[in-house]
């Protein structure tokens, strides 16, 4: 096949891995006159890849050369025009989707924090009716206790608690 490479121009600077950095190579066109796909490498991945190959060759004391079929097959360098899409022409479905999915997330927090307010106001109103009924029984639990523990010292065989006396 004849393929040739260029440089897609761009209004835009190129990026590592923006469509303007980009090479493509593109099929002649069919018998029918129709363009068929273009392939485009993505060359700053591609060299991105080799660097950390060789990295990673060197740290791990490994031989050998990276063959360009290593750093072709390696994800995203080696593209068609199906595979890319550019973001501005996906943008409009992407933020619709995004806007949607953002509006769903309130109200679903909002009808959470709505539950959660009432599950908080059960809880506060169970609170404060144990609050006023220990308040209640506050005083009625004092004299109480005060019994039992002078009962305790009858049971124990003193009538009286004894002073204690400076001196023998």
């Amino acid at each position: 096949m004849n393929w040739k490479c260029s440089r897609r121009p761009s209004a835009t600077p190129s990026t590592p891995g923006s469509r303007a950095a980009r090479h493509g190579a593109h099929h002649p066109p069919h018998r029918d006159g129709k363009s068929a796909a273009r392939a485009h490498i993505n060359l700053p991945l591609a060299k991105a890849y080799a660097t950390e190959l060789a990295r990673l060759a060197k740290q791990l004391k490994l031989s050998g050369e990276i063959t360009l079929d290593q750093i072709v097959r390696a994800p995203g360098v080696f593209q068609t025009d199906e595979e890319l899409v550019d973001a501005e022409s996906i943008w409009p479905v992407v933020e619709k989707a995004l806007k949607q999915a953002l509006a769903a997330l309130v109200k679903m927090r909002e009808r959470e924090g709505a539950h959660l307010a009432q599950d908080l106001a059960a809880r506060i109103g169970v609170m404060r009716q144990c609050a006023g009924r220990v308040q209640k029984q506050a005083p009625q639990t004092a004299e109480r206790y005060r019994q039992q523990l002078v009962e305790r010292i009858k049971n124990a065989g003193w009538n009286r608690p004894r002073r204690m006396t400076s001196g023998c």
